[in-house]
Protein backbone atom coordinates (compact mmCIF):
# COMPACT_ATOMS: atom_id res chain seq x y z
CA UNK A 1 0.00 0.00 0.00
CA UNK A 2 1.50 3.65 -0.56
CA UNK A 3 3.14 5.08 2.70
CA UNK A 4 1.89 8.91 1.23
CA UNK A 5 -0.77 9.48 3.57
CA UNK A 6 -2.86 11.29 1.20
CA UNK A 7 -4.01 8.19 0.24
CA UNK A 8 -5.37 7.32 3.76
CA UNK A 9 -9.01 9.35 2.64
CA UNK A 10 -11.67 8.49 -0.16
CA UNK A 11 -11.66 11.88 -1.86
CA UNK A 12 -14.45 12.82 -4.80
CA UNK A 13 -14.11 16.39 -6.65
CA UNK A 14 -16.67 17.36 -9.22
CA UNK A 15 -16.21 20.78 -11.15
CA UNK A 16 -19.05 20.72 -13.51
CA UNK A 17 -16.56 20.96 -16.90
CA UNK A 18 -18.43 18.93 -19.00
CA UNK A 19 -20.68 20.89 -21.81
CA UNK A 20 -23.94 18.65 -20.90
CA UNK A 21 -25.41 16.54 -17.31
CA UNK A 22 -25.06 13.60 -19.49
CA UNK A 23 -21.77 13.51 -19.86
CA UNK A 24 -20.80 13.83 -15.73
CA UNK A 25 -20.84 9.89 -15.06
CA UNK A 26 -20.44 10.24 -11.23
CA UNK A 27 -23.30 12.63 -10.49
CA UNK A 28 -27.36 12.19 -9.35
CA UNK A 29 -29.63 14.99 -10.90
CA UNK A 30 -33.05 15.71 -10.29
CA UNK A 31 -35.32 18.32 -12.24
CA UNK A 32 -38.29 18.23 -10.89
CA UNK A 33 -42.06 19.39 -12.86
CA UNK A 34 -40.26 23.28 -14.12
CA UNK A 35 -36.79 22.88 -12.22
CA UNK A 36 -34.19 22.05 -14.39
CA UNK A 37 -30.40 20.95 -13.43
CA UNK A 38 -27.61 21.68 -16.43
CA UNK A 39 -24.52 22.77 -17.11
CA UNK A 40 -24.14 26.53 -17.44
CA UNK A 41 -22.87 27.11 -20.73
CA UNK A 42 -19.50 29.29 -21.47
CA UNK A 43 -18.07 28.92 -17.49
CA UNK A 44 -14.64 29.12 -17.26
CA UNK A 45 -14.37 27.91 -13.69
CA UNK A 46 -17.20 24.73 -14.37
CA UNK A 47 -20.63 25.38 -12.79
CA UNK A 48 -23.75 23.61 -13.26
CA UNK A 49 -27.10 25.37 -12.32
CA UNK A 50 -30.27 24.52 -9.82
CA UNK A 51 -33.66 26.06 -11.08
CA UNK A 52 -37.04 26.38 -10.14
CA UNK A 53 -39.94 26.93 -11.55
CA UNK A 54 -41.84 29.39 -9.75
CA UNK A 55 -44.71 27.05 -8.45
CA UNK A 56 -44.09 27.14 -4.44
CA UNK A 57 -43.05 24.19 -3.26
CA UNK A 58 -44.14 21.81 -6.55
CA UNK A 59 -40.56 22.77 -8.25
CA UNK A 60 -37.49 20.64 -7.13
CA UNK A 61 -33.99 20.58 -8.07
CA UNK A 62 -30.95 18.74 -6.95
CA UNK A 63 -27.18 17.39 -7.11
CA UNK A 64 -25.17 14.95 -5.57
CA UNK A 65 -22.61 12.32 -6.13
CA UNK A 66 -23.79 9.27 -7.75
CA UNK A 67 -24.53 6.58 -5.01
CA UNK A 68 -24.67 6.43 -1.07
CA UNK A 69 -21.07 5.61 -0.56
CA UNK A 70 -20.53 7.57 2.45
CA UNK A 71 -21.40 5.43 5.38
CA UNK A 72 -21.80 7.34 8.91
CA UNK A 73 -20.05 5.89 11.63
CA UNK A 74 -17.79 3.92 8.90
CA UNK A 75 -15.36 6.89 9.17
CA UNK A 76 -15.43 10.70 9.78
CA UNK A 77 -17.07 12.33 7.14
CA UNK A 78 -16.70 16.29 5.01
CA UNK A 79 -18.16 17.65 2.47
CA UNK A 80 -17.87 21.57 0.93
CA UNK A 81 -19.56 23.20 -2.09
CA UNK A 82 -19.42 27.01 -3.90
CA UNK A 83 -22.56 28.41 -4.44
CA UNK A 84 -24.04 31.10 -6.54
CA UNK A 85 -27.47 32.48 -5.33
CA UNK A 86 -29.82 34.73 -8.14
CA UNK A 87 -32.52 35.39 -5.63
CA UNK A 88 -31.90 35.27 -2.30
CA UNK A 89 -35.73 35.93 -1.26
CA UNK A 90 -37.72 33.08 -1.35
CA UNK A 91 -36.22 29.29 -1.85
CA UNK A 92 -35.93 26.27 0.13
CA UNK A 93 -32.13 25.34 -0.15
CA UNK A 94 -30.08 22.26 1.58
CA UNK A 95 -26.43 21.53 1.74
CA UNK A 96 -25.05 18.66 3.26
CA UNK A 97 -25.39 15.10 3.52
CA UNK A 98 -28.66 13.20 3.01
CA UNK A 99 -30.39 9.26 2.92
CA UNK A 100 -31.05 9.47 -0.86
CA UNK A 101 -29.45 10.60 -3.83
CA UNK A 102 -31.20 13.49 -5.91
CA UNK A 103 -33.11 11.59 -8.03
CA UNK A 104 -34.88 10.09 -5.32
CA UNK A 105 -36.69 13.35 -5.00
CA UNK A 106 -36.49 13.96 -1.45
CA UNK A 107 -37.05 16.96 0.83
CA UNK A 108 -34.71 17.23 3.48
CA UNK A 109 -36.94 19.06 6.01
CA UNK A 110 -40.42 21.33 6.91
CA UNK A 111 -40.86 24.55 8.27
CA UNK A 112 -43.40 26.60 9.68
CA UNK A 113 -43.19 29.84 10.98
CA UNK A 114 -39.57 29.14 13.09
CA UNK A 115 -40.39 25.23 13.53
CA UNK A 116 -38.77 22.57 11.46
CA UNK A 117 -39.73 19.20 10.98
CA UNK A 118 -38.38 15.95 9.30
CA UNK A 119 -39.20 15.84 5.50
CA UNK A 120 -38.53 12.60 3.64
CA UNK A 121 -34.92 12.26 4.57
CA UNK A 122 -34.72 10.06 8.02
CA UNK A 123 -31.14 11.01 8.37
CA UNK A 124 -28.88 14.00 7.11
CA UNK A 125 -26.88 16.61 8.44
CA UNK A 126 -26.17 19.92 7.04
CA UNK A 127 -27.62 23.74 6.21
CA UNK A 128 -30.91 24.61 5.96
CA UNK A 129 -32.40 27.95 4.51
CA UNK A 130 -35.92 28.14 3.87
CA UNK A 131 -38.10 30.91 2.31
CA UNK A 132 -40.97 30.06 4.40
CA UNK A 133 -39.21 30.53 7.45
CA UNK A 134 -40.28 33.49 9.66
CA UNK A 135 -36.61 34.69 10.34
CA UNK A 136 -34.84 33.48 7.00
CA UNK A 137 -31.35 32.28 7.88
CA UNK A 138 -29.21 29.33 7.64
CA UNK A 139 -30.03 26.74 10.27
CA UNK A 140 -27.49 24.22 10.97
CA UNK A 141 -29.08 21.14 10.81
CA UNK A 142 -29.35 17.40 11.52
CA UNK A 143 -31.29 14.54 12.20
CA UNK A 144 -31.15 10.78 13.60
CA UNK A 145 -34.02 8.58 12.26
CA UNK A 146 -36.57 11.65 11.78
CA UNK A 147 -35.68 12.80 14.75
CA UNK A 148 -33.76 16.27 14.87
CA UNK A 149 -30.86 16.47 16.74
CA UNK A 150 -29.16 19.94 15.78
CA UNK A 151 -31.36 23.14 14.90
CA UNK A 152 -29.05 26.30 15.01
CA UNK A 153 -30.27 29.54 13.82
CA UNK A 154 -27.22 31.71 12.80
CA UNK A 155 -26.89 35.45 12.62
CA UNK A 156 -28.29 37.26 9.75
CA UNK A 157 -24.76 38.00 9.12
CA UNK A 158 -23.95 34.72 7.57
CA UNK A 159 -26.91 35.31 4.60
CA UNK A 160 -26.11 34.86 0.97
CA UNK A 161 -25.97 37.90 -0.62
CA UNK A 162 -27.38 37.70 -4.37
CA UNK A 163 -24.69 36.76 -7.28
CA UNK A 164 -21.94 36.30 -4.92
CA UNK A 165 -20.38 33.28 -4.12
CA UNK A 166 -20.79 31.44 -0.50
CA UNK A 167 -18.60 28.09 -0.10
CA UNK A 168 -20.58 26.08 2.77
CA UNK A 169 -18.71 23.11 4.24
CA UNK A 170 -20.12 20.27 6.95
CA UNK A 171 -17.69 17.98 9.12
CA UNK A 172 -19.11 15.11 10.93
CA UNK A 173 -17.36 12.87 13.27
CA UNK A 174 -16.55 9.31 13.28
CA UNK A 175 -18.84 8.67 16.11
CA UNK A 176 -21.57 10.55 14.98
CA UNK A 177 -21.60 12.95 18.06
CA UNK A 178 -19.89 16.33 16.64
CA UNK A 179 -20.05 17.95 13.83
CA UNK A 180 -19.16 21.12 12.37
CA UNK A 181 -20.39 23.91 10.25
CA UNK A 182 -18.72 26.48 8.19
CA UNK A 183 -18.93 29.44 5.82
CA UNK A 184 -16.49 30.88 3.57
CA UNK A 185 -13.72 29.17 5.87
CA UNK A 186 -15.04 30.33 9.15
CA UNK A 187 -16.49 27.76 11.92
CA UNK A 188 -20.07 29.04 12.17
CA UNK A 189 -21.46 26.30 14.55
CA UNK A 190 -19.82 23.37 16.33
CA UNK A 191 -21.34 20.16 18.62
CA UNK A 192 -18.98 18.17 20.49
CA UNK A 193 -19.72 15.11 22.12
CA UNK A 194 -23.65 14.80 22.30
CA UNK A 195 -24.83 12.65 24.00
CA UNK A 196 -26.94 10.75 21.46
CA UNK A 197 -25.38 10.28 17.71
CA UNK A 198 -26.48 13.28 15.34
CA UNK A 199 -27.62 10.91 12.45
CA UNK A 200 -27.53 7.16 12.68
CA UNK A 201 -25.00 4.62 11.00
CA UNK A 202 -26.36 4.53 7.50
CA UNK A 203 -25.77 5.15 3.59
CA UNK A 204 -25.68 9.16 3.26
CA UNK A 205 -24.33 10.85 0.13
CA UNK A 206 -23.87 14.84 -0.08
CA UNK A 207 -25.36 17.45 -2.37
CA UNK A 208 -27.75 20.19 -2.77
CA UNK A 209 -31.50 20.18 -2.82
CA UNK A 210 -33.36 23.17 -3.83
CA UNK A 211 -37.07 23.71 -3.63
CA UNK A 212 -38.63 27.43 -4.82
CA UNK A 213 -40.94 28.77 -2.84
CA UNK A 214 -43.64 30.47 -5.33
CA UNK A 215 -40.10 32.89 -6.66
CA UNK A 216 -38.22 31.45 -9.60
CA UNK A 217 -34.35 30.61 -8.48
CA UNK A 218 -30.76 29.92 -9.67
CA UNK A 219 -28.66 28.26 -7.76
CA UNK A 220 -25.14 27.56 -9.73
CA UNK A 221 -22.86 25.09 -8.07
CA UNK A 222 -19.21 25.70 -8.71
CA UNK A 223 -17.79 22.81 -7.39
CA UNK A 224 -18.88 19.36 -5.20
CA UNK A 225 -16.17 17.99 -2.95
CA UNK A 226 -16.45 15.20 -0.11
CA UNK A 227 -14.14 13.09 2.09
CA UNK A 228 -13.67 10.22 4.44
CA UNK A 229 -11.16 8.64 5.92
CA UNK A 230 -10.73 5.02 4.17
CA UNK A 231 -12.34 1.76 5.86
CA UNK A 232 -10.12 -0.40 7.78
CA UNK A 233 -11.45 -3.52 6.15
Amino acid sequence: MPMDTSFGEVRFFEDFLEVAVADIPNISVLADGAGTTECVAGSADGRISLVSGGASGGEKSAVTTKGLNWTAGNSWLKMETRLIIDDITDYTLFVGFGDAIASGDETPFTISGDTEASGDHADNIGFYRDGDATTNVWRCMAQNTSSIKANQELSSRFNPVAATPTTLSVYLSLDRKSAVWSIDGEEVYRIDANPTALVAAVDLVPGVWQLDESTATTVEMDYLYCAKGRSAT
